[in-house]
């Protein structure tokens, strides 16, 4: 995600989510159901359910960045798009962080 954003350069601007493609759609529903998710983990000390979740989160961006192109979209769509991949990498960023895990900069 962060190559991503190196690669949009440092005007990038991010815009209003749409979930048109199916692939956002799943993006979207992995995204909004963290808080949740660490809610349960507080409750419940069960840290492989966070684990769980993060995977999941990264599976649909994977999914979600082959089926939706964000750079060569239309801007509009491409804010948007921008929109979905920053939150995402927000998600990872603070789950891996409550994991103690710290992100790593480039794979």
């Amino acid at each position: 995600i962060r190559s991503l954003f190196r690669r949009a350069g440092p005007g990038a601007s991010v815009g209003p989510v749409s979930v048109a493609d199916p692939a956002e759609h799943a993006l979207a529903l992995e995204l909004l159901a963290f808080g949740t998710v660490v809610a349960e983990v507080e409750e419940t000390l069960e840290p492989h359910r966070l684990a769980g979740h993060l995977y999941g989160v990264a599976t649909a961006f994977s999914r979600f960045f082959e089926r939706c192109p964000v750079l060569r979209a239309e801007p509009d769509v491409r804010a948007g798009r921008l929109a979905l991949s920053d939150l995402t990498a927000r998600v990872l960023r603070q789950g891996l962080g409550l994991l103690g895990i710290a992100p790593p900069d480039r794979m």
